[in-house]
């Protein structure tokens, strides 16, 4: 059996296939089609046919008997030959419509949709009745067309059409016009659509309320005083609850855009909330109350969509009603209607509404009433929803009152700390990230105002800090082990919030979290620095050291210097002396206060003290002496890689000061560092190197030419250095190879030898390993290009050979040497000229043709960057015969494309694209050469989105077959989306009985009334076994009993 789609053996030799370019000769000769749709709109018919359709004719003649009547009694035969010139040109008044307001209507004329159809004729009848009667084709006259119109037509669809045009024009129409016809046009919309609420058809009901909507919005504020205005309205709002979906949604935004963007809510002394806003409240509070009353879940829920779009129009006595109802459905206990009503709210608190809309008072009491309808735990979904609600009600309360939000915080952070036991990860993210916002928002912007906090203060919101930081404390107890990393985020936001103010009641919890972080195999080290220098930033590093102090002859506490260095702050310099400087010479740790001394000095608070006498060398100098700077250099050979990186970053802010103390260090110690940094050569760790050749860096730049041999030394460890893993030692590798070159020509008078010396020192790295000539590659190519400019003179002939060698090494079964190799290609097609490079052509293409398949195809986009560079220069003849034939393709996609972007130069605009294209950096080269991704790989497709699922709802019985009491205040939680009876997976029997609240029953040996435990395998003894977080237990327990 043959495959599908595919061909017999031998069979594609019998098939007939088209030359490339004569696959439409077997089109037909004849298009009558194409003919037939290009006359139909455009053309006069032949004979007497016409294209009118009976309808459209009918529209035509009512038209023309309307109040756009043509004025005057012309002849006869003038009248017949407009009639004929009408009927012969179908729909010109649609191809040239002068008014913009429907050029979205033009485009539908080629749609093959019945309803665009007829938009098309009545907007093509419309405009030429226009025009017979000499208009000018404005807003207003199609205006008063298309209202004569809607009150002519019949059928669904031609009034579908009007409605549809109308909703368009009325836009543009001026207010004044729709303010004066605002009756009769009212009178005709309600016309239209109490005759279509009965029908099957909605596109006319939906598009004549938009029409509506736009008529409302324009009117002035003295009219929505009479009660034909508000009756008119309430037409409107009667849709909001419509069972048809574009009817409802249409109705429901025109409502929104009345009360929201009325003309009348944006003039001089505009009143606060629409006139319409109270009759709006009313009536959803109405539909709610009925359709709940009777289980009609879809109108609740429909109604609830529209508060939760206007409840933050309403007044504040109307705002109140409304929650009061929607708190009434909630206790239906309809998952979908309870998650409406909780969208309603946090719409109602995102929102953010004034005073007018939303008191302190009923805002409090929303909170107060939203602790009744706590989701279950095991509701994921729900108690989320009721999480975000309560932040941001809180987060609003806090902008109106802080007191009363601060006397209603320690609530929402009990409930809240005791989310973080749910076994849902989500639940326990969402919970730490609504305390982290809460502390933000609501307790730090105020901590200046409740002034300090001490454990002795018992009224005020002083008080109610203290409550919630005892909560969150609480987080480090055994039974919240689990979530340690999310309460130790809580604690350093806390911390940084109000460890300025409230220090003194945090002490305690400085302490447990030393003895956390002491504790063996502790695993949230990370989490716990964090939240200890979020503490050395507010409150300072002395605070911080009086609750955890590092005098101790063991040092145990040695982790606390690099989280003052990380996170110190506005601290003092006294302090470091008085306090560091002593120790530091105790505990022989000079190194980590050297470079904490260096954070210290950044923002200190005395620096009218220090730092009008001294800059930061003197400081160093301050701390200690020179033969203890000379004598630090020693830390350079440490094993230790960051002991290593630190030793060199304090040498790099010595080396690189720009004071005149700091060039005399370098210059009075040059002889020593230069030993010292040779010596170090081989022993010099991968971190430390972006430091270390900063340093060079700065030391070469204070070089003279004694120190040439210096120089040559080094090479070998920068050129090697350019393919290190660190892009910033990568960079400072190049940078120092400049510069070395720079100093070369410094040494001599003549640049066009110092550069000749200097590359033929660099020359000898492609005499070594596959590692060095990949690197003296890359580094020949960046000083090529550095000296490439006139002022240098670069010799060609030794260029000349130099790529003649790099052509040859294009054959090498080393991918980074090829790579290597086309970047200094790519170079020298940039810098040398088309005359010389003439003659070096051949070998390029030679080497080139050398490479092997899978280095051509791994580096195929590089080479066709070449190849690119060659056709603009050369011409595209010309390297197509100097390539075999496996690179025509390539050549012949180049010259597509480049004729592409020829015709886009000819654009305006395009002077300034082509001068960014141009542009050719070096730096862009040399980063192609350190990706090893292949150029092979392509994106990976997307998975399939989740199907989802419709809601649920159980009900959760009472235990022990107790009834369900229905009026108990918490009988919400009850109702659940989620399965209780789901099965969870089986857990393994371990023979032991368990409490209730989960804790093992072990008895004794003389108690065991059965066979002992022993053997192999699964019946192995588990005694041996070690609870998980059992090392913490006795700790945290002691811990507990201080807190309380």
């Amino acid at each position: 059996m043959v495959k599908t789609g595919k061909l017999r053996s031998g069979a594609s030799q019998k098939l007939k296939r088209w030359k490339k370019g004569h696959s439409s000769d077997s089109n037909p000769q004849t298009s009558r089609y194409r003919q037939a749709a290009r006359s139909r709109f455009f053309s006069r018919p032949s004979g007497n046919k016409s294209n009118l359709t009976v309808d459209a004719l009918k529209l035509h003649n009512e038209l023309q008997t309307g109040t756009l009547e043509r004025g005057g009694d012309g002849d006869a035969m003038e009248e017949a030959a407009f009639t004929e010139r009408t009927s012969g040109t179908f729909l010109s008044g649609l191809s040239d419509c002068s008014n913009l307001t429907f050029r979205k209507v033009q485009r539908y004329w080629e749609s093959n949709s019945a309803a665009h159809k007829e938009i098309c004729a009545v907007l093509a009848a419309v405009t030429e009745v226009i025009r017979s009667q000499g208009g000018k084709e404005t807003e207003t006259e199609y205006f008063a067309a298309l209202m004569t119109t809607l009150e002519a037509v019949e059928s669904s669809e031609s009034l579908a059409a009007v409605a549809y045009l109308l909703n368009l024009v009325m836009k543009r129409v001026p207010a004044a016009v729709l303010i004066k016809k605002f009756s009769d046009t009212a009178k005709a919309f309600m016309e239209v659509m109490s005759k279509q609420a009965g029908t099957d058809s909605v596109s006319a009901v939906r598009w004549i309320l938009s029409c509506l909507a736009t008529l409302l919005r324009k009117q002035d504020l003295s009219v929505w005083g009479y009660p034909s205005t508000l009756q008119v309205y309430h037409g409107l709002l009667s849709f909001t609850v419509h069972a048809k979906p574009k009817v409802r949604k249409a109705a429901q935004q025109g409502v929104c855009s009345i009360l929201r963007g009325s003309d009348c809510m944006f003039i001089d002394n505009a009143p606060s909330h629409h006139p319409a806003a109270v009759t709006t409240a009313k009536y959803c509070i109405k539909e709610m109350e009925q359709a709940g009353g009777n289980k009609e879940d879809t109108t609740t829920l429909h109604v609830l969509g529209l508060i939760k779009e206007l409840i933050n129009t309403f007044p504040l006595s109307s705002v109140k009603s409304c929650c009061e109802t929607l708190l009434r459905v909630m206790t239906l206990s309809h998952v979908l209607v309870t998650a409406g009503a909780m969208q309603a709210f946090h719409k109602l608190f995102s929102s953010k509404p004034s005073s007018s809309s939303m008191s302190a008072e009923l805002n409090a009491q929303i909170i107060m009433a939203l602790y009744d309808y706590v989701p279950s735990e095991n509701d994921l979904q729900p108690l989320l929803a009721w999480l975000t609600v309560m932040e941001k009600a809180h987060v609003h309360l806090s902008s109106l009152q802080s007191s009363l939000s601060l006397g209603h915080l320690p609530r929402l952070f009990a409930a809240a700390m005791s989310c973080l036991l749910s076994p849902h990860t989500q639940v326990v993210s969402a919970a730490t990230q609504t305390l982290k916002t809460l502390i933000n928002e609501c307790v730090a912007p105020h901590m200046a105002e409740i002034g300090p906090v001490l454990p002795s203060t018992s009224t005020g919101n002083g008080l109610s800090v203290i409550k919630m930081f005892r909560v969150v404390e609480e987080g480090l107890s055994y039974r919240f082990h689990a979530t340690w990393p999310f309460v130790l985020q809580i604690l350093g936001c806390f911390y940084k919030a109000a460890g300025k103010q409230a220090h003194p009641i945090m002490i305690k919890s400085l302490q447990s979290l030393s003895d956390l972080r002491v504790t063996p195999s502790f695993p949230f080290c990370g989490e716990l620095d964090l939240a200890m220098g979020a503490a050395v930033e507010s409150m300072g590093p002395q605070v911080v050291l009086s609750a955890v102090p590092l005098d101790d002859m063991e040092f145990p506490r040695s982790w606390l210097i690099p989280v003052i260095r990380d996170h110190v702050k506005n601290t003092q310099l006294s302090y470091f002396t008085s306090y560091f400087l002593p120790l530091a010479s105790t505990l022989k740790q000079k190194g980590l206060c050297l470079s904490l001394v260096c954070t210290v000095c950044m923002i200190p608070l005395d620096c009218l003290l220090y730092f009008q006498l001294f800059d930061f060398t003197h400081i160093l100098f301050f701390c200690f002496n020179v033969y203890e700077i000379v004598g630090f250099l020693s830390c350079v050979f440490s094993k230790d890689s960051a002991i290593q990186k630190k030793a060199y970053r304090v040498l790099e802010e010595m080396c690189g000061g720009e004071r005149e103390t700091c060039k005399k260090f370098v210059q009075g110690n040059l002889e020593q560092l230069k030993q010292v940094l040779l010596d170090n050569l081989k022993s010099a760790s991968s971190p430390a190197k972006r430091p270390r050749l900063k340093c060079l860096i700065h030391i070469v730049k204070q070089l003279n030419e004694e120190h040439k041999d210096f120089l040559t030394a080094l090479l070998p460890e920068v050129i090697i250095c350019t393919k290190e893993v660190s892009i910033g030692a990568r960079k400072n590798a190049y940078s120092l190879l400049v510069e070395i070159g720079n100093a070369f020509i410094q040494f001599s008078g003549n640049s066009k030898e110092a550069i000749n010396e200097y590359l033929g020192h660099v020359y000898i790295g492609l005499t070594g390993s596959v590692t060095m000539i990949t690197c003296t590659v890359l580094a020949l190519t960046r000083l090529v290009y550095q000296y490439k400019g006139k002022q240098y003179t670069l010799d060609v002939s030794p260029l000349e050979q130099l790529l003649h060698n790099v052509c040859l090494l294009l054959s090498s079964r080393t991918r980074e040497i090829v790579k290597a190799c086309l970047a200094f290609i790519k170079v020298i097609l940039f810098i040398l000229d088309v005359k010389v490079l003439a003659s070096h052509v051949s070998v390029i293409m030679e080497g080139i043709t050398n490479m092997k398949e899978d280095m051509r195809r791994h580096c195929r986009m590089k080479l066709k960057s070449i190849f690119t560079k060659l056709v603009r220069k050369f011409g595209y003849e010309l390297v197509k015969s100097m390539l075999p034939a496996e690179h025509h393709k390539v050549l012949a996609n180049i010259r597509k494309v480049e004729a592409r972007t020829k015709r886009r130069n000819t654009q305006p605009g395009s002077e300034t694209r082509r001068a960014c294209a141009t542009a050719l950096l070096i730096e862009d080269i040399l980063a192609e050469t350190d990706s090893d991704d292949s150029e092979d790989e392509g994106p990976k497709k997307g998975q399939k989105k989740p199907i989802k699922q419709k809601a649920k709802a159980w009900l959760k019985e009472g235990v022990s077959d107790d009834p369900l009491n229905f009026l108990d205040p918490k009988a919400s939680q009850r109702v659940l989306a989620t399965n209780p009876d789901l099965k969870k997976t089986a857990k393994v029997e371990h023979g032991f009985k368990v409490t209730s609240d989960g804790r093992l029953i072990i008895k004794e040996d003389d108690e065991d009334d059965g066979a002992k435990a022993g053997g192999i395998g699964i019946h192995r003894p588990l005694g041996g076994r070690q609870e998980s977080g059992s090392e913490y237990k006795s700790k945290v327990t002691y811990l507990n009993m201080t807190f309380h």
